[in-house]
């Protein structure tokens, strides 16, 4: 399923008839096959295209995809521009979004991977955010954070019963 919704993504991109969503399905499906550099291209071409629309939240949301990418590959420097150029483009945006609560999240998460305790409020707030506009990627996600966190705290129960709903989610 995944292998034949890249090709076919592909060669769409090839021949320039993907708008930004079918982008944003493009990286994600490049990303389900192991296809890094596919992904990435798609994530940056998708950013570029919301941008061009004048949709900034969009746009933001892409980066911060680009992000969670770099970071999960161990690409810390470039990960941290991605977010700073989604956070940038969020600056006047001050309302509860999905792409505020990826920022909280992006922002805390080279912290965690350090071993800070104390990123779990950020996790929590973004946690807050994504529940009042019910999505629940950035949900999950934040409660992933958070459970580590607490695990970092020397609270591992509550910790690991955050992991666990986690992965009842994911599964």
């Amino acid at each position: 399923m995944w292998t034949d919704a890249f090709d076919e993504l592909s060669a769409a991109h090839r021949e320039g008839r993907l708008g930004a969503e079918a982008l944003e399905r493009l990286a994600v499906a490049a990303y389900m096959v192991g296809s890094d550099d596919a992904c990435q291209q798609a994530w940056m071409a998708a950013h570029h295209e919301w941008l061009g629309r004048g949709d900034a939240e969009r746009a933001a949301q892409c980066a911060f995809w680009q992000a969670l990418g770099l970071f999960f590959r161990g690409d810390l420097a470039p990960a941290m521009g991605w977010v700073a150029r989604g956070g940038r483009l969020l600056e006047e945006r001050r309302r509860d979004s999905v792409a505020q609560a990826w920022l909280l999240m992006l922002g805390a998460l080279p912290r965690l991977f350090e071993g800070d305790p104390d990123a779990g409020p950020r996790f929590v707030e973004a946690g807050a955010i994504a529940e009042r506009l019910a999505d629940a990627d950035a949900s999950m996600f934040a409660r992933l954070g958070r459970g580590y966190s607490l695990i970092l705290q020397g609270r591992v129960a509550e910790g690991m019963a955050l992991l666990d709903e986690v992965m009842v989610s994911v599964t």
